[in-house]
């Protein structure tokens, strides 16, 4: 594939718009891969820095999934410590990012199949008997759209901004986690769809086609809410905000 060929493949438009370009350019990542060589050979500084370049984006992808902070900080942990226990064995056959989202995307689905073995042990325990007060996905949800924390503004941007992220947010809750995997991965961290193949371990048309109902279900709730939320570019504007404001609490996401 010759150079334009390859430019106009990267650019040409998905389901929810265009494909968001690498947020690291080659050289980042090649200095990534290097570092994660020094780290397989016992290197700590290293390892602080890839920490400290990569642990928002890991807390940004945790935090879509489940929307609560103290999850996504805690997959944080056990992600870059889980990195750190590999490095002696890793080959820079991929793109570092892609290798560092793969062991993300792993530690979520095991404690995701833990989490529901243990409600569905739950629910066993309870012998059909509803308890009272809001499920445990409704105050995660509340929990994290109350400790978003972004730089200060005044109150009508405030107000804005917060109904933004609640929209998104709520619009993600919607979908199924196979859809919502790749919608994050995608709108959000910006890889491309061969990216999100490699990291889920699933074709790259099956990466097209669960984007695709992504899309149709997400524009339909939209378009769905009362008209003065109805927001069809908010999932747009979220993914250039995201990075910068959803930050792990200081002092909680230390280095594994």
């Amino acid at each position: 594939m010759t150079d334009g060929a390859a430019q106009s493949a990267a650019s040409a438009p998905g389901p929810l718009g265009r494909e968001r370009p690498e947020r690291l350019d080659a050289l980042d990542d090649v200095e990534a891969r290097q570092l994660m060589l020094r780290v397989g050979l016992g290197d700590y500084d290293a390892f602080e820095t890839l920490f400290d370049r990569y642990h928002r984006a890991v807390y940004n992808f945790y935090l879509k999934l489940c929307q609560d902070t103290q999850l996504a900080e805690d997959g944080v942990q056990e992600t870059f410590l889980r990195l750190w226990k590999a490095a002696s064995r890793y080959h820079p056959s991929a793109a570092f990012r892609t290798y560092l989202f793969q062991i993300a995307k792993n530690f979520w689905l095991n404690e995701k199949e833990k989490r529901d073995r243990r409600y569905a042990v739950s629910l066993d325990a309870r012998n059909g008997q509803h308890a009272g007060g809001e499920s445990r996905h409704a105050g995660e949800s509340r929990e994290m759209h109350e400790t978003l924390a972004g730089p200060a503004q005044d109150p009508h941007e405030a107000a804005v901004e917060s109904e933004r992220r609640s929209l998104v947010h709520r619009a993600l809750a919607e979908l199924d986690e196979k859809h919502r995997m790749v919608v994050v991965l995608n709108l959000f961290h910006g890889f491309r769809y061969r990216e999100i193949a490699e990291i889920l371990e699933i074709p790259e048309g099956t990466v097209k086609t669960r984007m695709h109902t992504a899309e149709k279900k997400l524009r339909a709730w939209i378009n769905a809410k009362p008209h003065d939320s109805r927001d069809s570019g908010a999932l747009d504007r979220e993914e250039s905000r995201t990075e910068k404001q959803e930050e792990p609490s200081p002092g909680n996401a230390t280095h594994a």
